[in-house]
């Protein structure tokens, strides 16, 4: 399409497929920023709904984060429906492990032991806490980490996370 503007003798020509293409470029921009705003409110690259998970295991809550960063601690927190006796032994994947190094518990584990793929670790059940056993991990690795947890000899739940870099 050609136009004149008037009082000069200047052509302008218009590029009406190129103009298209670039209205639907911004369109398209604008969804994408949309999109990387609301999974950031709803916590996909921090704190929000979507970056805690939560699994049912027999007798137990198993609280952990699905989304962590490298390098930065993160928790993973069992809560005991009842304390039958006077200690817990949890089962935790070496797998999982590797992924993300364990710092400390608490309370502080009474026992551990190396398994075939996993690490047991027997806990206390004393004190206002009895009936919550909190890890402390320094996470290494980047990309997905799967793992499983079994208490008290109990079916093993299986859970994951993203640690980005």
């Amino acid at each position: 399409m050609v136009g004149y503007v008037e009082g000069t003798r200047l052509q302008l020509t218009e590029d009406e497929a190129f103009q298209r293409r670039d209205w639907m470029a911004q369109r398209v921009a604008w969804v994408v920023f949309f999109l990387v705003l609301l999974a950031a409110l709803l916590g996909l690259f921090g704190s929000g709904p979507l970056s805690t998970g939560s699994r049912r295991s027999a007798g137990a809550q198993i609280d952990y984060e699905r989304f962590a960063r490298n390098g930065r601690p993160m928790t993973l927190t069992i809560t005991l429906d009842s304390t039958p006796g006077d200690s817990v032994i949890i089962d935790m994947s070496d797998d999982y492990l590797a992924a993300a190094p364990l710092e400390r518990t608490e309370p502080e584990a009474r026992a551990q032991a190396a398994g075939e793929g996993a690490r047991r670790f027997e806990f206390p059940l004393a004190g206002e806490d009895g009936g919550k056993v909190v890890f402390h991990f320094d996470p290494r690795s980047v990309g997905l980490a799967k793992g499983w947890i079994a208490v008290n000899g109990g079916e093993p739940v299986s859970f994951s996370t993203f640690f980005y870099p």
